[in-house]
């Protein structure tokens, strides 16, 4: 087990080696793999929120006896539960488009 830890420790020290000496000599191929590395972040990041948003949406339900004449007061009933799902919707929106 030491002698693996040790293996990895030493592969990681050159891979952070040669890393760092590329970025002191400016390669170029290291800065389009950063910046590839940062965009798939950023979309990994923009799919993440767009799914907590799905999840948001998908728990919303109107009541099954609802009609004409008792829309009104079930949506009062339910006047909680939509300004809780509008703040977290908001802020989940917010908080995608802030990165």
């Amino acid at each position: 087990m030491k002698r693996w830890m040790a293996v990895t420790a030493v592969v990681a020290m050159l891979i952070y080696a040669v890393l760092w000496i590329g970025w002191m000599q400016n390669w170029t191929w290291l800065a389009v793999a950063d910046q590839r590395m940062l965009d798939r972040m950023i979309l990994f990041s923009d799919a993440v929120f767009a799914f907590a948003l799905l999840l948001l949406a998908s728990d919303l339900r109107l009541p099954e006896t609802i009609t004409d004449e008792t829309i009104w007061s079930e949506l009062a009933a339910l006047a909680p539960q939509l300004a809780s799902f509008l703040i977290s919707f908001g802020l989940a929106s917010f908080g995608g488009w802030c990165t």
